[in-house]
């Protein structure tokens, strides 16, 4: 088992690949829209996998804009609550030249782990996604 799988089987209580979260892997076009909608000043968008919490009320994706003049590349994980009705997406993780992506819904506490090089290495992360604040979990 690699070290960051083993982290990860710590920290949420399960291994690796028995993270129970829901399925769904909704078409990036549902959320293009509001990618799209001006929120943001760069001139290219990519939206990863779009994946569902396992209550259905939250949906989570990687999406990387660069911006057109400097290049500079911006991974970020974004957020929408299901359940609000109006409800906008709203960015949760922002790694100005780093990268963030590979979000799951997983454990008891229904935080989104995630894979970052904040750190310096590639690392696994965690976030509570109404909190916001991420936290290293593997070294």
């Amino acid at each position: 088992m690699r070290s960051m799988d083993k982290e990860f089987s710590k920290a949420a209580g399960m291994t690796f690949r028995g993270c129970i979260f829901a399925g769904v892997l909704l078409s990036a076009a549902a959320v293009m829209p509001f990618a799209m909608a001006g929120n943001a000043p760069t001139a290219s968008h990519r939206i990863g996998p779009v994946v569902a919490s396992a209550d259905g009320r939250w949906l989570v994706w990687q999406q990387q804009d660069i911006d057109g003049a400097s290049r500079q590349r911006l991974a970020s994980l974004w957020t929408l609550d299901l359940t609000t009705q109006g409800a906008k997406p709203a960015s949760l993780i922002s790694a100005v030249g780093h990268n963030a992506h590979d979000p799951v819904f997983c454990g008891a506490d229904n935080r989104i782990y995630f894979t970052s090089d904040m750190s310096g290495t590639e690392q696994l992360w965690r976030v509570d996604h109404v909190e916001g604040i991420p936290e290293q979990v593997s070294r």
